[in-house]
């Protein structure tokens, strides 16, 4: 038996949830992209971040998912609105990219 907020999957197997539970969570999904851009996008935050390694001005991307070193040639990742300041979490910028940038 499913219940009020689950209706049986016709393929079998797990349940799904109902259109409006999905939309609950695409406006939570909305509400924390919009916040995490909000913390990071600041102006006043941007100024008082480098790069670790080159203690260089960081850009952040245009989907505002990475802060990007030009000089280190690194992206460090963005998670729930904290910069992630950290070689292991870098990733390298590819050439295209890197001539973007310039």
């Amino acid at each position: 038996m499913t219940g009020p907020a689950e209706d049986k999957n016709p393929q079998g197997g797990r349940d799904r949830p109902q259109e409006s539970e999905r939309d609950d969570q695409n406006r939570n999904q909305d509400h924390h992209t919009a916040r995490t851009q909000q913390h990071v996008t600041s102006p006043r935050l941007l100024e008082f971040l480098v790069c670790p390694l080159t203690k260089t001005t960081l850009h952040i991307s245009h989907d505002r998912t990475e802060l990007l070193s030009r000089a280190a040639g690194l992206a460090y990742p963005i998670r729930d609105g904290i910069p992630m300041l950290t070689s292991e979490a870098a990733r390298e910028l590819s050439e295209d990219e890197l001539k973007r940038l310039k």
